[in-house]
């Protein structure tokens, strides 16, 4: 059987306010029904920070942020359509925003019902949380393994 591979470099945000993380409900594949980082895949001749900017604006509606450092890289191996694999490499920075946002905007048909919320680290689970999201947290040493 032949697999054609499909790659994705996508870019993410980790925003971290006490001892909560701000997610959106993800409503699509790789991994729907679960909370995700801001953020998205670079189009081509993007740059990274440049990527970051308009995913987290499009997913939130947040303008002003800042990007305090590149905190990880999480890959990952996802079944696609017929017969295709998705590999993607996913570029996750640690932001902050302030003052902290208690509303957000966004028309982004990705962002399902719960919409995007800031989470307490506590209650969330690597059952609830996409796997780039749960490891983020994890690297970020918020979450143990």
């Amino acid at each position: 059987m032949n697999v054609e591979i499909k790659f994705r470099v996508s870019v993410v945000g980790l925003f971290i306010d006490n001892n909560e993380v701000l997610l959106l409900h993800q409503t699509t594949p790789p991994e729907p029904d679960c909370w995700d980082l801001p953020g998205g895949g670079l189009e081509p001749g993007e740059t990274l920070l440049n990527g970051l900017t308009r995913e987290v604006r499009e997913e939130t509606g947040l303008e002003q942020f800042k990007v305090e450092e590149l905190l990880t890289i999480v890959e990952g191996f996802f079944p696609w359509s017929n017969n295709q694999l998705m590999h993607t490499l996913n570029i996750v920075y640690k932001c902050s925003v302030n003052p902290k946002p208690l509303t957000f905007t966004s028309n982004d048909p990705e962002v399902g019902q719960k919409g995007i919320q800031w989470l307490a680290i506590a209650d969330l689970t690597s059952a609830t949380c996409s796997t780039r999201a749960w490891q983020a947290l994890q690297t970020a040493g918020l979450v143990t393994p």
